[in-house]
C-alpha cells in the first residue's frame, strides 16, 4: 500500500473514530475495512461475496456480516439489516465501492436512504466517472460478474449534489492508475 493510500484511510478513519456503531457496505475485505477494527465497537457488514465476508470476520470475529444480494439494497432493505441486528441507528453509515454499481436513481435512493437511517454521518468512497469493473481473480469464480458491473459514473458534483463535502483523491486505485481517470476516488461526508 503506498503512502498516499495509507493517509487516505487514516482520514477515514479519523471520521470514525469515537462513535460506537457502523454499517458498512460493500468491499467487506478492503483495507479500510480491517484497519476499522478497533475503531468503532459495534460494525455490521454487507456484501454480496460471501468469500469477502468470510475474511474479513476470520480478521475481527466480532463483525456481524451478512451477506446480501446487491440488487436488493434498497432502504428498506439498509433498516431490516440494522433492525435485525439488534442496535440502535449506526452513528456511520459507510459506502465503500458499491454506489457505481448500480443505475444513477437507485443509487440516489439509497444515498438520502443512509442519510436519513444514521445517526452521525455518511461516508462514501468511489471512484470518478468511467471505470472498468474487473472483478479481482480472487473473487472472478465467486460471483456473477454482473454484481461487479458499473452501472453509473460518479463526479464531485454529484456528490455535492447531494450535501456532500467531497474530496477527489488522485491516483488512489493502482491498479487504474492507466485509466482515464488515473484510479482517482471521490471520497464524500455527509454530517448531520
Amino acid at each position: 500500500m503506498n503512502k498516499s493510500v495509507t493517509e487516505y484511510y487514516n482520514r477515514v478513519i479519523q471520521e470514525c473514530r469515537g462513535y460506537v456503531s457502523s454499517l458498512e457496505l460493500g468491499s467487506s475485505d478492503a483495507p479500510l475495512s480491517r484497519m476499522l477494527k478497533g475503531i468503532v465497537p459495534t460494525r455490521i457488514i454487507v456484501d454480496t461475496c460471501r468469500k469477502a465476508l468470510e475474511n474479513a470476520v476470520n480478521l475481527d470475529p466480532g463483525l456481524i456480516a451478512i451477506n446480501q444480494s446487491i440488487i436488493s439494497y434498497d432502504i428498506e432493505c439498509i433498516d431490516w439489516i440494522w433492525t435485525e441486528s439488534l442496535v440502535n441507528k449506526p452513528d456511520v453509515i459507510i459506502l465503500l465501492d458499491i454506489i457505481e454499481h448500480f443505475p444513477k436513481w437507485p443509487a440516489n435512493a439509497i444515498i438520502n436512504g443512509c442519510k436519513l437511517s444514521c445517526n452521525k454521518k455518511v461516508i462514501i468512497f468511489c471512484p470518478v466517472g468511467e471505470v472498468p469493473s474487473t472483478p479481482p481473480p480472487q473473487y472472478d469464480t465467486m460471483l456473477n460478474r454482473s454484481y461487479w458491473e458499473h452501472r453509473s459514473e460518479w463526479y464531485k458534483e454529484d456528490l455535492e449534489s447531494l450535501g456532500f463535502k467531497t474530496d477527489i483523491w488522485s491516483g488512489f486505485h493502482e491498479h487504474l492508475r492507466n485509466n482515464k481517470n488515473g484510479g482517482d476516488v471521490l471520497f464524500g461526508i455527509f454530517a448531520k
